[in-house]
């Protein structure tokens, strides 16, 4: 199988990245990148691309079993609300678009990284923005549509950590000590699942099938890949 990431120089992109590359079942993976020098696993294609020219790599985008979407960022990083809408959604709505091959010829699943509490009712850009993500590309008609909705991100260990996550990654780490599944995933396991998923025939079947992973979920994958990848 083949496979191409976008933000795979994030925080769960590179763990995603780095775990696709180790999977022999992948006979390719291509990481999307801004920078020639943006570092990369051993085994790993690049294809730099001007992402606001996204079009003109059509071809190379296509071709792919599965299409890896951990492409995100905050307002705060974006600069302002418009800004975020622009790359928090429509440049994953365009990527992921360009991605599906036109002539139906491949099978082809797509896995999007989302955000507990994503809703469209939500007076809050993020959540709000991140369920009109998630419907658009629900939308697209691939195969297999997978959206993973981790709740707080544990060692995504970011060049920009807020405040914030430095604040309540350790009550987020409590509450899995004490054995509650929904609040918080490892990088680690959001990757995992991913890729369980991905391969996963329950998950979701063929017929343009769409399917959201909660956070339970998700580290319940994780186990699922970790005890395959053992045996």
């Amino acid at each position: 199988m083949q496979a191409v990431v976008f933000g795979s120089t994030g925080a769960v992109g590179k763990a995603l990245t780095a775990a696709l590359c180790q999977d022999k079942r992948y006979t390719k993976v291509t990481a999307v990148v801004r920078k020639a020098d943006s570092p990369l696993p051993a085994g790993c294609s690049r294809l730099v691309v001007d992402f606001d020219n996204l079009a003109d790599y059509v071809q190379a985008l296509q071709g792919h079993d599965h299409i890896f979407c951990a492409l995100g960022t905050t307002r705060a990083i974006a600069g302002s609300a418009e800004r975020f809408v622009e790359i928090d959604q429509h440049l994953v709505v365009q990527a992921c678009s360009l991605s599906k091959n036109a002539a139906n010829t491949l099978q082809q699943h797509l896995l999007y990284v989302s955000s507990a509490g994503a809703s469209s009712s939500s007076p809050f850009l993020y959540p709000k923005s991140k369920a009109q993500t998630e419907s658009r590309l629900m939308s697209l008609g691939y195969d297999k549509t997978t959206i993973m909705r981790p709740g707080f991100l544990e060692a995504a260990n970011r060049d920009d950590t807020r405040w914030s996550e430095r604040l309540v990654g350790p009550i987020f780490s409590s509450l899995r000590f004490l054995g509650l599944q929904r609040a918080s995933a490892s990088v680690v396991e959001v990757a995992r699942a991913m890729i369980a998923a991905a391969n996963d025939r329950r998950v979701a079947g063929h017929g343009s099938d769409n399917h959201i992973v909660s956070n339970s979920e998700i580290i319940a994958l994780a186990r699922e890949l970790s005890t395959d990848s053992n045996q």
